[in-house]
């Protein structure tokens, strides 16, 4: 079987690899060479760069040669023009996008070769968009993106029930069409590889980007009212603006900058809790990094997160703001039998619902079924 993969629009393998991701989310196409099915990416960054990180076994279509286009409108332009011309180079059997913001490009592929199409949503630009920002413009363009790649995909693969309901019901999709299927941890390298006892005793982690989604100034505060401390991994728009707040007020916020993903396995080994107080999620891959080396975890009760968390049994559940998550540090900072038994059944959540070969035995499942029809 031939899959054609279809970056997010304007993403590339360089970006995959600025980002510290690449190992991460080319492992499962590795994966899936094992099992006879060869993929072609499609990549909006340029051949000269992208060639360079390529890894074995994986083909590629770049967008340029030598440049990567930044303006987004030409980029748009010229993926219409390209796809249309070069159509010939994207012989397969199956096209799926990574996520759905520009699957519509793909769905205009779908129609030239008569090809099935798989929309991966690994979480959904409409839905987050509407949270917690009020931009009209983009939400009409988010919407009519996401709108376009669900009605004429084959079939969809979302990595929560909440995307799920949310698509059924504002798209007017029919359920049967949607598939969820959790991110996949790499349970080979994500484990638990030291005791509790050996962990930091005073400090929390956070790992993700530095955005206004991500509510960290309000952790800050919460971190500010206790005796912990907190470290943060990641990069993002917010960054300035966060260490300032941190040096106004002296408070005990490490930023540790971006981290390989390869390496902060290690890094989630030494923290005993692990904190994401999010205003909106799709299905957290640090969260179930976190899970699957054993850290007790804290995160906001808004959809993504609570449909990994179980209260009190796999994890903890907070409001947004300060004084509730103030509470639960707390709680199970000072309370070690709760932090084994979170612990415990958080490494058992991963094993049972994020593993990558049964994540990519069912994605085959609904390939072979497109086939079949």
């Amino acid at each position: 079987m031939k899959l054609l993969l279809f970056l997010t629009f304007g993403n590339s393998l360089t970006e995959w690899k600025k980002n510290k991701i690449y190992d991460r989310e080319i492992l499962p196409y590795l994966e899936l060479h094992k099992r006879k099915i060869s993929t072609k990416i499609f990549s909006y960054g340029s051949q000269l760069e992208d060639e360079k990180i390529k890894t074995d076994n994986i083909d590629l279509i770049n967008i340029s040669k030598n440049k990567i286009i930044r303006n987004k409108f030409i980029l748009f332009i010229k993926t219409i023009f390209f796809i249309k011309k070069y159509s010939k180079k994207f012989n397969c059997d199956v096209i799926k996008t990574n996520q759905v913001w520009g699957a519509p490009f793909a769905v205009f592929l779908k129609f030239i070769l008569k090809k099935p199409l798989v929309v991966r949503a690994g979480w959904e630009p409409y839905l987050q968009l509407s949270k917690y920002k009020k931009n009209y413009f983009k939400l009409t363009i988010f919407f009519l993106n996401s709108y376009f790649s669900y009605k004429y995909s084959n079939h969809i693969i979302v990595t929560s029930a909440h995307i799920k309901n949310f698509i059924s019901l504002r798209f007017n999709i029919n359920n049967s069409k949607i598939t969820v299927i959790n991110n996949y941890i790499n349970n080979n390298l994500f484990k638990k590889k030291i005791s509790h006892s050996n962990r930091y005793i005073n400090k929390i982690l956070f790992v993700g980007r530095l955005t206004k989604q991500k509510n960290i100034e309000e952790l800050i505060h919460a971190i500010s009212a206790t005796k912990y401390e907190l470290d943060i991994i990641g990069e993002g728009e917010d960054r300035s603006k966060l260490i300032k707040l941190v040096k106004k007020h002296n408070l005990k916020v490490n930023f540790l900058g971006s981290v390989e993903n390869q390496i902060l396995v290690d890094y989630y080994n030494r923290y005993k809790l692990f904190i994401l107080p999010s205003f909106v999620e799709g299905n957290p891959k640090s969260l179930l990094e976190a899970m699957a080396c054993g850290c007790a975890v804290i995160c906001s009760n808004v959809d993504g997160n609570n449909s990994v968390i179980e209260h009190g049994i796999n994890g903890y559940l907070a409001d947004t703001n300060r004084s509730s998550i103030k509470k639960a540090i707390v709680k199970i900072m000072e309370n070690e039998k709760l932090q084994l038994m979170l612990s415990n059944n958080s490494v058992k959540y991963v094993k049972e619902f994020c593993d990558l070969h049964k994540n990519l035995s069912s994605e085959l499942k609904i390939y072979n079924n497109l086939l079949n029809e």
